[in-house]
């Protein structure tokens, strides 16, 4: 490759990074606007009200509101289905690691968890990240078992469903109501409530009869 070609492909990567990074930030902020006001009555006057530009910018980099919705939705759940792919041995590095990705892209999980579940529109990006965390949970627990590491004497499917609706509830509620300084300790409540929920023999539990 001559000099020339190799300044315009120098160039050219240049513009794409530019038009990436931008891209994410565009995300970011309608982000901000969608968590705040609500999937639904968020429009895209708002949103370029609030980047303080026209909505032309918007509608020539994602083309509808719905791809821009699409898009911030995908990438929260990427990252989410990404993390969890890792071979980490212990979860609660896992849980760290989740709530690392919800602080990153705090708005974004509030939209994915807070209103896309029930929404019938917007929901298939949850259902999906709902569903693989889901299969992933059994298929660990049904390793420990294999390997004597745990005993979950509950239906498999059911306590991997539990886990997984009260990790991504309780993410959610934590975004809203807990402080950045006390997340370590969140993650330590969840851990323990994770393996309560995998092992409830192993929680001593104080039976009381009738007076």
């Amino acid at each position: 490759m001559n000099v020339k070609m190799s300044a315009i492909t120098k160039i050219a990567d240049s513009q794409i990074r530019y038009q990436e990074e931008r891209r994410q930030l565009l995300m970011d902020a309608a982000a901000e606007v969608i968590a705040r006001q609500g999937l639904r009555s968020t429009s895209m006057d708002d949103i370029s009200a609030s980047l303080g530009m026209t909505k032309i910018v918007l509608y020539r980099t994602f083309g509808t509101k719905d791809k821009l919705i699409d898009s911030i939705l995908k990438r929260i759940t990427d990252e989410f289905l990404s993390v969890d792919a890792l071979q980490i041995q212990e979860y609660g590095d896992r849980l760290q690691r989740y709530l690392d990705i919800s602080r990153k892209h705090e708005n974004s999980t509030r939209i994915l968890l807070l209103q896309t579940p029930y929404d019938e529109k917007y929901n298939k990006p949850y259902k999906k990240l709902n569903a693989q965390l889901v299969k992933r949970t059994m298929e660990r627990i049904k390793q420990r078992q294999k390997a004597g590491e745990t005993e979950c004497g509950l239906d498999v499917k059911f306590v991997s469903e539990s886990i997984v609706s009260f990790v991504l509830v309780s993410i959610s509620r934590w975004l809203k109501h807990g402080k950045r300084n006390q997340d370590s300790e969140f993650v330590q409540w969840m851990l323990v409530s994770r393996a309560a929920m995998e092992n409830p023999g192993m929680v001593p539990v104080e039976h009381r009869g009738d007076n």
